[in-house]
Formats: C-alpha cells, structure tokens, sequence
C-alpha cells in the first residue's frame, strides 16, 4: 500500500532537522556579527598601538636630549 501523506515519524524528524537548521542559521548569524565587532575592535587597538609607539619613540628621543643637555652642562670641555 502506497502512503499519500508521510508517517509522523518521518514528519517529526523534518521538524527537528528544520529547527536544528534554525539554530545553526542564528548561530551562525551571531558570530558573523561577533566576528565583525571583534575586527573593528581589533584595528582600532591596532592604530592605538601605532599612536602610542609613536608617543613612546618621542618620549625616548625627547628623554636622550635632556640626558645630553644634562651631560653637557655637567662637563664643559666638551
């Protein structure tokens, strides 16, 4: 006997594997967005990091001038 309509087995199974594709699509969905957020995170401390080696290397030069200056100051037969 051929049946028309599918068993609820089968039916209940298509539920399941359609609500498991659900999650899967939120998830992935979630950490498209995550992944988005934590690259623009990512440059963003990427460009402090240049900011503040450029503050650092002035500070250093800055620092070396004062030390010559103070040596300077301090023999003056240089």
């Amino acid at each position: 006997m051929v049946k028309n309509h599918p068993d609820s087995n089968t039916e209940q199974n298509l539920k399941q594997l359609e609500t498991h594709i659900d999650e899967l699509i939120a998830a992935y969905d979630r950490l498209r967005e995550e992944n988005k957020r934590l690259r623009t995170k990512q440059k963003a401390h990427a460009a402090e990091r240049v900011s503040l080696i450029e503050k650092r290397d002035a500070a250093r030069a800055k620092a070396e001038q004062m030390l010559n200056r103070v040596k300077t100051m301090e023999d003056p037969h240089e």
